[in-house]
């Protein structure tokens, strides 16, 4: 699936794909280029891939999607079931990755879904200074991926736990009233987001 995203003003093409367990050896170059470097939201996003990883490789307790139709088959078969998720954005023009972003979530039993973790590369989420790549629409990417699941699926809402780096991001992107330590998104909401995008997306085809 291909997404339009900026790179210093310009329209370049990322495509989204569902991970594999050996898809992510970008982890350790994400660190390499953090070097000794600080900054605790450059770290935070390395650190949220790692867990990333660490779930995805150690989950036996449900099944994992690697397509979107794999998610309705599940669900057909036993409606009740919990479907993890893990997808990466990926590209070929960003000089320090080729992924850009990782998102992992799951459809409960009770059909809503879970965002467990979403995390971009450092560089992206928070530039050094002088920093000469600036990517803008990583973040949102995934996060309409996952609504245009759950609108697909009829799923009640999105929920999941928020830092108090991201609630702001979370409460702009689905203009919620407020977010805390809780992101939860209610059904007219994230189809409202997931329709607004998608319109833009259109627009810019």
């Amino acid at each position: 699936m291909d997404f339009p995203l900026d790179l210093n003003g310009t329209r370049q093409i990322a495509n989204l794909v569902f991970a594999g367990k050996g898809d992510f050896g970008f982890i350790d170059a994400w660190r390499e280029k953090l070097g000794d470097d600080q900054n605790p939201v450059r770290r935070d996003a390395a650190d949220f891939a790692q867990l990333v990883l660490d779930r995805f490789s150690t989950s036996v307790a449900q099944p994992y999607a690697k397509s979107i139709g794999d998610i309705g088959d599940h669900i057909a078969n036993n409606p009740r079931c919990e479907v993890g998720c893990c997808v990466l954005l990926t590209c070929d023009w960003f000089p320090d990755s080729n992924v850009l972003g990782v998102c992992h979530f799951r459809r409960t039993w009770s059909n809503n879904i879970v965002l467990d973790y979403l995390t971009v590369h450092p560089f992206i989420t928070r530039p050094p200074d002088q920093y000469p790549h600036i990517v803008h629409g990583v973040g949102t990417v995934l996060l309409y991926f996952l609504s245009d699941v759950a609108k697909k699926y009829g799923c009640n809402s999105i929920w999941g736990e928020a830092t108090a780096i991201s609630s702001g991001f979370y409460k702009k992107v689905f203009s919620l009233d407020s977010v805390d330590d809780m992101i939860y998104v209610p059904r007219d909401k994230f189809v409202e987001f997931a329709d607004e995008v998608e319109k833009k997306l259109a627009e810019k085809k």
